[in-house]
């Protein structure tokens, strides 16, 4: 959840492979339902991911869930709080996708089946101000931090309570740790931006570290217990190693407004809501490195390379600028980062430049790119359709 918005570059950081789904209107079948993403998780039985639409200045509605598939596609998978309510967190819990529903005076959880996509239940929680992230630990509590009334809930049977009704200093995303049975919180409130942790041992709480940010929202972690968190100041993305005994490294940058950020597994990604411009960012972990040296490179690409027409049905170009001549790398790669295309690799002038790819033989679906110069360079993704 955001308490400010700030513009951004849509530079990527020259090391990082990021994956951006980009909707146009005029292609047809192409589509966007997503208004100020504020969540998305991956539901593995059903192939899919499914985000959150927090407020309305987007194309879509406020208290929706988007299902949004493997190709790009989006579809409605429930309305049924659109435009009551607004939907910060969701998190898969067993067979059903728990979402915090806000700014409403019957505020709390909505429950759906993930099955039928049907809406089952809504737990209200007591004089809660703005629930906003929701997490579960091997018992089967769930967690909601209450962002406006910097209060922490729980949830033990469906019945909630109020576990913590202050010391978290208006806590943000929350994840839990299960390897040190603590509850890990961002707590908005405190110069610095701390990580705070809740013991559920003894029930007390700590500072763990000022991560020294203005501003932050999502926390996560990979299989390898890394920790990142979203800053929507820098719209970047930080990593802490689990421990949290050495600095935080930037892990991605260029995104704008990063919200509630979420770590696919099956696929290895860290999935990234662009709340401002109401689309998704997927990173992978550990992105596949283009196989040559780069080699003494000189020169930028100033901003975010765009492909038209996107979606495609076969081949399309990419359009960007550079600063000064040099050499120029653009390569395609498959969603698991695997090169599938090599561009070009070669001199250019100075000045606004297209190449065409040909995609001709490859499977619909989800085609990251980059541009890459010394000192540099940019990503973005080419939806290919059939």
């Amino acid at each position: 959840m955001k308490a400010t918005q700030v513009g951004a570059s849509r530079l990527l950081a020259a090391s990082v492979l990021a994956v951006l789904f980009l909707f146009t209107p005029d292609v047809p079948n192409a589509q966007n339902l997503l208004s100020n993403p504020e969540s998305i998780v991956w539901d593995a039985e059903r192939g899919y991911y499914l985000v959150s639409n927090w407020e309305q200045d987007g194309p879509g509605d406020p208290g929706t869930i988007v299902r949004m598939n493997e190709d790009g596609t989006q579809s409605m998978w429930n309305d049924d709080l659109a435009n009551e309510y607004q939907i910060a967190g969701i998190y898969i819990y067993g067979d059903s996708l728990l979402a915090a529903a806000g700014v409403n005076p019957n505020a709390g959880i909505a429950v759906y089946s993930l099955e039928t996509a049907e809406l089952v239940d809504l737990i209200v929680l007591p004089d809660v101000g703005l629930p906003n992230d929701i997490t579960s630990d091997e018992n089967g509590v769930i967690y909601v931090t209450d962002y406006w009334g910097d209060k922490l809930y729980r949830i033990i049977d469906g019945v909630p309570s109020v576990y913590f009704d202050a010391g978290l200093h208006n806590p943000n995303g929350i994840h839990y740790d299960r390897a040190n049975r603590r509850l890990l919180t961002l707590a908005a409130g405190l110069g610095g931006c701390p990580v705070m942790a809740t013991s559920l041992e003894d029930s007390t709480i700590s500072l763990i570290v000022y991560t020294g940010f203005s501003g932050y929202d999502g926390i996560v972690a990979d299989s390898e217990g890394r920790i990142y968190i979203s800053e929507w100041t820098t719209d970047s993305i930080h990593r802490y190693d689990a421990p949290f005994t050495s600095g935080h490294t930037v892990f991605s940058s260029g995104h704008t407004d990063p919200a509630d950020i979420y770590y696919d597994a099956v696929h290895d990604m860290i999935c990234i809501p662009n709340f401002t411009t109401h689309d998704v960012d997927f990173v992978p972990v550990t992105p596949t490195e283009v196989e040559e040296d780069p080699g003494d490179l000189q020169g930028l690409v100033p901003d975010l390379p765009r492909s038209h027409p996107n979606p495609c049905f076969r081949s399309t170009s990419v359009e960007y600028e550079l600063d000064a001549a040099t050499n120029v790398r653009i390569v395609v790669y498959d969603i698991m980062g695997r090169v599938v295309r090599r561009v070009a690799d070669a001199w250019r002038a100075s000045g606004l430049h297209r190449e065409a790819i040909d995609l001709s033989g490859l499977a619909a679906g989800i085609y990251p790119f980059r541009v890459d110069v010394r000192g540099g360079g940019g990503s973005g993704t080419i939806v290919l359709m059939r």
